[in-house]
């Protein structure tokens, strides 16, 4: 059931039936298949939304609760999307929860469309380029964009065999940055890898087993770190295209470290790099 209300001088929808149409599509968008044909996904979460909202990224629709306009935070989020065009439903407390991820939905989730981003988007800027080999744990990858955002990197290229970034896990471990962070999904990334040493890239790999430690690599831009699967690393034949393979000595006993984590040294071992080089040249 589909109701009418008046609420900031505007007609909004109250929605009452968890079988509502509306509530049956959005349910959708938990499946990855059913998120890349509509090119939409579900965003859970005040913080979320907020971040969205403050990247310019449009909310189709927002399901909220009367919970949420208990607090000033809450009523300012809604009116905002109201405000850019969003449809605002009102829906039970059980109506939310039978369409949120989480265990303890905190009263909104919206329907906003997937960011689309050219791949010359990603191929400016001084920053490493992340090129991201069969990563399937999405706190993983959502760490990795959000890191590598924050360490100034041009943008993310996604193999095949990817976990979906717009997973609701990835997006809530990413904080934001899936909103702003531009990617490009199912690459062939040895493709990917010739194209960019053609362009004058620099491609380092992180290896376990490389030839040189990190601090020992070159950085020099334009770069691109590659980072593989957790368990199996960088595929074979990326390794033997890349120009270094880069590892992070660990002390004895230590068999290896978090992937979004050895991203991070690496990408930030980058920024450190280009800090020396633009300010202590000659």
């Amino acid at each position: 059931m589909t109701a009418r209300f008046v609420k900031w001088g505007v007609i909004m929808k109250k929605i009452t039936s968890r079988t509502n149409p509306r509530l049956k599509y959005a349910r959708t968008l938990h499946r990855s298949r059913q998120r890349k044909k509509e090119g939409k996904f579900l965003v859970e979460g005040v913080r979320l939304l907020e971040e969205a909202v403050e990247s310019e990224n449009s909310i189709e629709t927002i399901f909220f609760t009367k919970r949420l306009l208990t607090k000033a935070r809450g009523q300012n989020l809604v009116k905002e999307c109201r405000r850019r065009g969003s449809e605002c439903l009102l829906v039970p407390e059980g109506v939310l929860t039978s369409l949120a991820d989480t265990d303890s939905p905190q009263g909104i989730i919206g329907i906003a469309p997937i960011p689309l981003w050219e791949r010359n988007d990603l191929l400016t800027g001084p920053g490493l380029l992340l090129l991201v080999d069969r990563v399937r744990d999405p706190g993983n990858l959502g760490t990795m964009l959000r890191t590598a955002e924050a360490a100034g990197s041009a943008g993310a290229f996604l193999s095949v065999g990817t976990v979906d970034p717009y997973n609701a896990k990835a997006l809530r471990a990413s904080m934001g940055s899936i909103f702003r962070f531009p990617l490009q999904l199912d690459c062939n990334l040895p493709a990917l890898v010739a194209e960019l040493k053609k362009i004058g890239y620099r491609t380092l790999a992180a290896d376990a087993d490389g030839e040189v430690t990190y601090w020992e690599a070159d950085f020099s831009s334009p770069g691109a770190l590659i980072v593989g699967n957790e368990a199996w690393g960088v595929a074979r034949e990326l390794l033997d295209l890349a120009d270094a393979r880069v590892k992070i000595p660990l002390s004895p006993g230590v068999e290896s470290l978090n992937a979004a984590l050895a991203a991070g040294i690496l990408l930030y071992e980058g920024v450190r790099r280009r800090f020396i080089a633009e300010n202590y040249q000659g």
